[in-house]
């Protein structure tokens, strides 16, 4: 999940090229906030650079849609049941919201993938459950139980993965695999708006990077938001 130098660079060099002029506009752009932020984990060049413009240039409607969206990755037994429950129940568009939730806070911040099945029977099979561990749209697997499968030879080898008709879908059984192997694309997002965040540098702006620093130490998202707390809190010379 992280990104590339170059790419990583680029997006700098838009938002330092483009401050000055879009600090004088007196009238916000309205953008549509949330495909902008969508777009933030694009393949397409041109996407993040427009979602990257456009979130610099409304700055305050930035702050404001970025406060109620950003949220520290922890997640506790009693939300996460709460949620479950949600995805899983027959009104769509609560199950949606839930799956979004999900899918940002990743049920393997509160325990591996086998625990939760073993724990928490709607879990289980449950193709929205599937779907939110694999980071596919809400409803794309429909109704038919998607199995998870989990084998362990003790020497390293581990198998990982939910039941796709005659294939098998690896998925990262854990936390630590998850990190490891680069994370999602909502954390991907989520890194983007970092740093998009560290260059408006207002004190509201701040304190949203600090907010994401309280999450899960082992998550790329909260070590980029405490790297980036660090050194704004170092004195300038």
């Amino acid at each position: 999940m992280k990104l590339s130098p170059v790419l990583f660079m680029f997006i700098l060099s838009c938002l330092t090229g483009s401050a000055v002029a879009f600090q004088s506009q007196d009238t916000p752009d309205r953008t549509d906030f949330e495909n902008h932020r969508s777009a933030l984990s694009s393949n397409e060049l041109e996407k993040i650079t427009g979602a990257v413009l456009a979130f610099s240039k409304n700055r305050e409607g930035t702050i404001e849609f970025l406060d109620a969206k950003l949220v520290a990755l922890r997640l506790d037994e009693e939300t996460f049941a709460g949620l479950l429950v949600e995805l899983c129940g027959e009104d769509k568009e609560v199950a949606k919201s839930a799956h979004e939730k999900l899918c940002y806070l990743d049920p393997r911040l509160l325990m591996p993938i086998r625990e939760i099945n073993e724990k928490f029977e709607q879990a289980k099979g449950n193709p929205r459950f599937a779907e939110v561990i694999m980071e596919m749209e809400f409803g794309t697997l429909g109704d038919t139980e998607v199995p998870y499968n989990f084998s362990d030879d003790g020497n390293g080898s581990i198998a990982s993965g939910y039941q796709m008709g005659r294939s098998n879908q690896w998925v990262s059984p854990d936390l630590k695999m998850l990190c490891e192997l680069g994370g999602k694309q909502s954390w991907s997002r989520a890194v983007c708006t970092i740093k998009i965040l560290e260059h408006i540098g207002t004190p509201q702006a701040i304190g949203l990077i600090a907010r994401l620093a309280r999450g899960n130490p082992s998550c790329p998202v909260t070590k980029l938001a405490r790297e980036i707390g660090i050194k704004l809190k170092k004195p300038t010379r």
